[in-house]
């Protein structure tokens, strides 16, 4: 069984931009966080469900795509770490 922890950063970048989306349709960023979060349950379910993230070329670092934003996740031994949610447009630096 996996344990499954969201970064520092993953949580600073979803109230980001949950702010922003709220900025003109408050419902529609409680249902954008909501989307992010259940992702959880999937991943725990099937750690390898997202592609290899194509920056790193590392089969343990992988996203899943949710609409227009990348959740990267790490795999280390038993663990599954959120490391960040981005939109797809940006590429990590």
């Amino acid at each position: 069984m996996y344990k499954f922890h969201w970064s520092e950063l993953s949580f600073d970048r979803i109230t980001e931009i949950g702010n922003y989306i709220a900025l003109n349709a408050p419902l529609a960023a409680d249902k954008w966080i909501n989307s992010i979060l259940s992702k959880e349950e999937i991943i725990l379910a099937n750690p390898n469900i997202g592609r290899i993230v194509p920056e790193f070329s590392n089969k343990l670092k992988r996203e899943l795509i949710v609409g227009e934003y990348r959740l990267i996740y790490e795999i280390t031994g038993k663990t599954i770490t959120v490391m960040t949610v981005m939109n797809c447009k940006e590429q990590i630096k």
